[in-house]
């Protein structure tokens, strides 16, 4: 009898694991680009004036329209960009982007105005995607849907994060929101802190000259730091930014960016703590210099701060005081 009872007992224990199992699929998180676009979720995208922030949040939207695979594995979503500013010249970047094999078949774009705070205008943009089975929209930029709103106010912050949610939470669809950088040199996102505290993603800019850097600021996945580099290349009268002419961050600029927080470590101690974790190198001395060498290029790519008045030389995280 005993041996039944334990049969019906394994059975049961069997069926709660699987429906746990169940709910972790469900609650696994979904991407249409592998590690950089999360699906059905808002994602703030910002840089500082002159950035390439156009260049490249129309490349995503194309990458994911095609379901190309440049900046990691994607999954082919129809996308809907919302050409707010910039609107000359746009035409001519989506050619730009065709001639490198990025069809705009899978892809619509408006210049009609629209308004994030305007209940009216939600509701209309909400039911164009469902109308159009988008699951990609880019809204390009924030300053220009916001009427005579303040993004510095946290009232209007949070009425804008609120807007975004319900769009991702009511549609299924990702929305991607274009910002520029407040007017100091890596302040971080223009305006209330609610605008990145509330989104699962924020990606940055950093330009330098015709090259420049996408960078994983905020992810709930662990992606943070991870970088993607591309070059600003010509063609015709505009320009296109290839990605495929660099390669993503080094695995080591990774692991220093992983093990820094908030808080001030001193360099030699990342540099001590991150040569335990190699099981296949031999020389401290040589792994300490190629640390300090990849620290000294986060600090010059605003990743990182150097902490005034603590010795030994110490860093935390470029935002982590804004």
């Amino acid at each position: 009898m005993w041996i039944i009872q334990l049969d019906k007992m394994m059975n049961k224990y069997t069926e709660t694991l699987k429906q746990f199992d169940d709910l972790g699929e469900e609650w696994e998180q979904k991407w249409l680009i592998e590690s950089l676009i999360p699906e059905g979720e808002p994602i703030l995208l910002y840089a500082p004036s002159g950035s390439y922030k156009t260049f490249i949040a129309l490349h995503i939207a194309l990458l994911i329209a095609n379901g190309k695979n440049s900046l990691g594995e994607s999954n082919q979503r129809k996308t809907l960009y919302l050409v707010l500013e910039g609107k000359h010249g746009f035409k001519k970047r989506i050619e730009a982007l065709k001639s490198h094999d990025l069809s705009s078949d899978n892809f619509d774009m408006t210049t009609e105005a629209f308004d994030i705070l305007n209940a009216t205008d939600v509701k209309h943009l909400m039911e164009c995607i469902r109308e159009g089975e988008f699951g990609f929209v880019v809204i390009d930029t924030l300053s220009k849907c916001i009427g005579c709103g303040d993004e510095s106010q946290t009232s209007v912050a949070r009425e804008i994060m609120t807007a975004m949610e319900f769009i991702t939470q009511s549609t299924g669809a990702s929305l991607l929101m274009v910002h520029h950088e407040g007017k100091k040199a890596y302040s971080g996102a223009r305006g209330s802190s609610l605008l990145t505290a509330d989104v699962s993603t924020v990606l940055k800019i950093r330009p330098k000259d015709m090259k420049g850097s996408l960078i994983i600021e905020k992810d709930k996945a662990g992606n943070e730091g991870k970088k993607y580099n591309f070059v600003m290349q010509p063609y015709k009268e505009t320009l296109y930014a290839n990605f495929d002419a660099t390669e993503i961050q080094s695995s080591l600029a990774l692991l220093i960016m992983k093990s820094i927080s908030n808080e001030p470590i001193a360099v030699s101690e990342i540099s001590k703590n991150l040569f335990q974790l190699q099981s296949n190198v031999t020389s401290q001395e040589s792994f300490r210099r190629k640390v300090y060498r990849e620290i000294d290029t986060l600090l010059g790519q605003g990743d990182l701060e150097v902490v005034t008045g603590i010795k030994p030389k110490s860093v935390r995280r470029r935002n982590a005081s804004h």
